[in-house]
């Protein structure tokens, strides 16, 4: 590198670690006036992506990303960025995209195999998403995270032989996995085999707590069984970690309104109903609620709601 050019990068990169991104962002600009060499070009380039994309400033990260890319069309890193940036803002299309020219390059890049499997999926392009996990466990024959997909997949097509071995060999490889347990749990409970499902619905909460459908999914299985204190056990250990999951209200709502505690029902369906809005037209249709949808209390409460949406 050009002397000027190795001052301006020396001092980019001091202060980025001293946290003045936007000063690092002008002596990389600076540096690149001075660069000749097309590989330290595209890297400097590229860190400016990277810190534009630690700013939020995604539009700008991908500009320079793209720059990087035109003077090193191989720029496998620069192609993965741009493939996160993308998902992070919903765009999978361009995302797939980027994964799969970093494939071109590096067909057995695990990582980028199983990002592209998992957009493939994620645009209901199963098939191909299938064929993708299959080729990276041929790389990687223990890979949880492609076993668990498979998993999946196959529970979401009601294959459950082949979804409960894929799901059975991921939780061998490691039983540390909270979305193989609670994807094994889904299959069991569709078997109709409820205490493995239970088991495993137990496993997986405990394994990682924050994941909300855990204890909407456990909570119904106890609601089958007309167990509604159980139920409200459980969606009440799950609002604790999970505070802004309208679901888990609704559902302990449910079981409040079933065992007649209607004071708690309305105030859980309070809270429901100012987390998500759209819950309005279950309320006033869920079966579950007959019998509170007699009491005055019920009555005051659509009233109130009714007369928020006249004022929206």
């Amino acid at each position: 590198m050009e002397p000027k050019a190795k001052n301006y990068f020396v001092l980019a990169e001091t202060s980025y670690l001293a946290g003045d991104k936007n000063k690092a962002i002008n002596f990389y600009n600076k540096a690149i006036e001075f660069i000749n060499d097309d590989n330290e070009k595209a890297l400097t380039y590229f860190n400016i992506g990277v810190i534009y994309n630690e700013m939020g400033l995604m539009s700008e990260s991908i500009v320079f990303l793209k720059k990087a890319i035109d003077i090193n069309p191989i720029y496998t890193d620069a192609f993965k960025l741009i493939g996160m940036i993308y998902e992070e803002v919903g765009n999978y299309e361009e995302a797939l995209q980027s994964y799969e020219m970093i494939l071109k390059y590096k067909n057995s890049d695990i990582e980028s195999i199983y990002n592209y499997a998992r957009l493939l999926d994620l645009l209901g392009k199963e098939e191909l998403a299938i064929k993708e996990y299959e080729k990276l466990l041929e790389l990687d024959p223990n890979n949880i995270y492609a076993l668990n997909n498979l998993g999946s997949i196959y529970e979401g097509r009601k294959d459950y032989d082949k979804s409960l071995y894929y799901l059975k060999k991921s939780i061998n490889v490691s039983y540390e996995y909270y979305l193989s347990h609670f994807n094994i749990a889904v299959v069991y409970k569709e078997l109709n085999e409820i205490d493995l499902a239970v088991k495993h619905y137990i496993r997986a909460k405990d394994l990682n707590p924050y994941y909300d459908k855990i204890y909407l999914n456990l909570s119904e299985i106890f609601i089958d069984q007309n167990h509604y204190a159980k139920a409200i056990s459980i969606l009440s250990e799950g609002i604790i970690f999970n505070p802004n999951s309208s679901d888990l209200y609704y559902n302990r709502a449910c079981c409040y309104s079933l065992l007649d505690e209607y004071e708690k029902a309305i105030n859980d369906l309070d809270i429901a109903v100012k987390i998500d809005k759209g819950l309005y037209y279950w309320i006033i249709a869920d079966s579950d609620f007959e019998k509170l949808r007699k009491t005055e209390i019920y009555r005051k409460f659509i009233s109130e709601l009714n007369s928020i949406k006249k004022g929206n």
